[in-house]
């Protein structure tokens, strides 16, 4: 598991068995969850009779009320997705995995409040039912015995349908309708038999079967440059050229009041277009916000998953915000006070009581962010494109970084804050590209190449307050800020076994040093992950074979992630570990301390105790200054009011807009009881924000203009 060098070859893999040692002492495995983040590892959302499904990496959700808000369904955690005709639906699990790894599913007949697995053989050839049909649910068979089969008791026994494994199809109407090569097809009964409908002069794919209105588009030269529109159930077409580039086609469609809405999966590409002209234009994403598997029309909202990060919804395309109730997770870093973290987009504070997180950076709800740092009124994010943006007034406004020569500043994807300097880089192979630091919280940045110098690093990395950087000579220096250049700290070159892979780990304090290695090499794929200690200040080296990527301490107590994708806790300076994440679900990817407590982040949720291991005191909640808060109309479009049960004086009422700036204040003083907003005709259609604070208790209502 560990050795001192010097190195004398391979080890056997059989060593990594053996994650852990036993510590010195045990520390008490106890976690208290706390509220997750917005967003959720959205792969696809799929719409029922009443119910919207959401699947992601971390299971399956369910909204009854259009979208707005969702909980999980108890099924197994796993990346999964779902077909449905309405009110049938089936779950796989792990659908992107190849046969025969993906043989996990569930069906619900009755929109998907309860399931039932779906029996499948292991021995049998028969992949995880992917499609539904009334209470048949359909799937593909490989081997000899290749085709469609069907099953209508949840797996018991299986029906040959058809022998052309590959068709997809779309329910409507009580019947079933596909595209093959050139052909819309259309079967009455369950798939067994198919009647042509349409014939085209091209290769198509059918995209819509709803009511009347059939969409295909052209697959010529696997170009959809155009699509073929029927409002007549089929009797006559139209064709609408829409815009292509390449081999990157629009592949996702919605048809949602009157309008037909283009998405390109995977990306921020959209256009949309009204059925009565048939002319697309574009609708502007939030950057970098891309577009998952399927998006879907409850009639009155748009429902879009944002690939890995969430669903958002929308009333016509033009704004969109976050929904409730999925969570996900993300990286935890404190500044200035306080707990920070991002789950890739949006950027969110935590909240006095340890247990919610409140949205700051209104603007960059659905927009991705690489790096962060806050110092004050003073937010630095670096959003997915590299640009540095800096806000002043706490998250509300931004304004882009400068460069030396005044260019605005790029390319600092990664950036950290040490010393009140921040610093900034890229990797590209073997290199990092552009160090820059900024003196001024990001406003304007200064290369770092002078101070440099000879040095050709591998790695910049931020520990314990200072900047360290690791050389091709695998020496470490230390950032002397007064000085404006690096100090050697090491004397021993680190025994790394690869050849300059960037490292991303560096852990200084005191004379105890640790630098990770990572799994595999440009030269040798076959390296294993490992990470090595010094204990006298980088004059020796212990190698052990174990991969580490987060590490925080407290003390003499170490914290770590990715130790045999466990966590764990050292009490002597990284030689054994105890394991610290059971009572967990999943394991620990991000850790921070923050007021003697370790926050812990994992797929989807966040947790935290004290450094000793002690479950935190949750104090109870007093009782709120106000109740019954209500805002009505909602939604408004001239005036609503707001009415609640008062207990002390209204401070603050204020209405705000999806960019989190100040729409309007109330018309006249408060009332007892009452708040009237009026004149609000002129602001355009969308989502607004109440913010109403009495005493110390405060509330955001989210209200909409029509």
């Amino acid at each position: 598991m560990k050795k001192s060098f010097k190195h004398n070859g391979y080890f056997s893999k059989l060593t990594l068995m053996v994650l852990f040692c036993v510590a010195p002492f045990c520390l008490k495995s106890q976690w208290l969850e706390i509220d997750g983040l917005p967003g959720g590892k959205i792969l696809s959302v799929c719409k029922g009779e009443s119910s919207v499904f959401a699947t992601s990496y971390d299971g399956l959700w369910r909204s009854t009320d259009g979208g707005e808000h969702w909980a999980k369904v108890p099924l197994m955690d796993s990346r999964c997705f779902v077909s449905t005709d309405g009110l049938n639906a089936v779950a796989s699990f792990d659908a992107n995995l190849p046969f025969p790894f993906y043989r996990k599913s569930f069906q619900s007949t009755d929109d998907g409040a309860t399931w039932t697995e779906v029996t499948m053989n292991p021995n049998d050839s028969l992949y995880a039912p992917e499609q539904v049909f009334g209470h048949y649910a359909y799937t593909r068979k490989a081997g000899s015995l290749y085709g469609v089969y069907r099953t209508g008791d949840f797996g018991a026994t299986w029906e040959f349908v058809s022998p052309e494994a590959l068709f997809t199809f779309i329910p409507d109407a009580g019947k079933m309708y596909r595209s093959n090569e050139k052909a819309l097809l259309e079967s009455s009964d369950g798939g067994s038999s198919w009647d042509t409908l349409s014939v085209f002069p091209n290769y198509v794919q059918l995209r819509i079967k709803k009511g009347d209105k059939i969409l295909l588009s052209s697959t010529l030269f696997q170009i959809g440059d155009f699509l073929y529109l029927s409002e007549d159930n089929g009797a006559t077409w139209k064709t609408m050229p829409i815009p292509s580039e390449g081999d990157h086609p629009y592949d996702i469609f919605a048809l949602h009041q009157g309008k037909l809405y283009a998405f390109r999966k995977f990306s921020s590409y959209a256009v949309v277009a009204d059925l009565s002209t048939g002319v697309f234009e574009d609708l502007n994403l939030p950057e970098r916000s891309r577009t998952g598997l399927g998006v879907v029309s409850t009639g009155e909202k748009l429902l879009r998953p944002i690939y890995y990060n969430g669903v958002s919804l929308s009333n016509d395309g033009t704004s969109w915000h976050k929904v409730q109730g999925i969570n996900t997770s993300g990286k935890l870093q404190a500044f200035d006070g306080n707990l920070y973290a991002t789950p890739g987009m949006g950027f969110y504070r935590l909240k006095p009581d340890k247990q919610h997180w409140e949205l700051i950076a209104p603007d960059f709800e659905l927009r991705q962010i690489q790096s962060f740092a806050v110092e004050g009124d003073y937010i630095t994010l670096v959003s997915s494109s590299g640009q540095v943006l800096v806000s002043s007034d706490g998250g509300q406004t931004f304004e882009p970084g400068k460069n030396e020569d005044g260019s605005p500043a790029y390319g600092n994807y990664r950036m950290e804050e040490a010393g009140g300097q921040l610093f900034g880089w890229d990797y590209i192979g073997l290199r990092i590209l552009q160090p820059q630091y900024s003196d001024n919280q990001g406003l304007n940045w200064k290369s770092l190449s002078s101070s440099i110098g000879s040095l050709y690093p591998t790695t910049l990395a931020v520990s314990n307050g200072h900047l360290y950087l690791c050389d091709t000579l695998n020496l470490l220096y230390r950032w002397d800020a007064s000085a404006q250049t690096f100090e050697q700290i090491s004397t021993t070159p680190i025994p790394f076994a690869g050849s300059n892979r960037p490292k991303f780990t560096i852990f200084v304090k005191g004379d105890t040093y640790i630098v990770d290695e990572p799994t595999g090499d440009f030269t040798q794929d076959t390296l294993e992950a490992r990470y090595f200690v010094s204990t006298d200040a980088g004059q020796s080296w212990t190698e052990h074979l174990l991969p580490l990527w987060i590490i925080e301490c407290s003390a003499d107590t170490i914290f770590a992630t990715g130790l045999g994708l466990q966590a764990g806790i050292s009490t002597d300076q990284a030689d054994t570990w105890q394991p610290f994440s059971e009572g967990m679900e999943g394991n620990a990817t991000w850790l921070e301390i923050f007021e003697e407590e370790v926050f812990a982040s994992t797929e989807n949720k966040i947790y935290r105790r004290k450094t000793n291991g002690e479950l935190p005191t949750v104090p109870a909640a007093e009782p709120a200054d106000f109740s019954g808060l209500t805002a009505f109309p909602n939604p408004f479009s001239d005036h609503f009011s707001v009415q609640f049960a008062k207990i002390k004086s209204v401070t603050t009422a204020r209405l705000y807009d999806m960019l989190g700036k100040q729409i309007v204040l109330p018309g006249e003083p408060f009332s007892d009881a009452e708040i009237l907003f009026s004149g609000l005709g002129h602001l355009p259609r969308g989502v607004y924000f109440l913010e109403i604070e009495s005493g110390g208790s405060r509330s955001v209502e989210k209200l909409m203009k029509i």
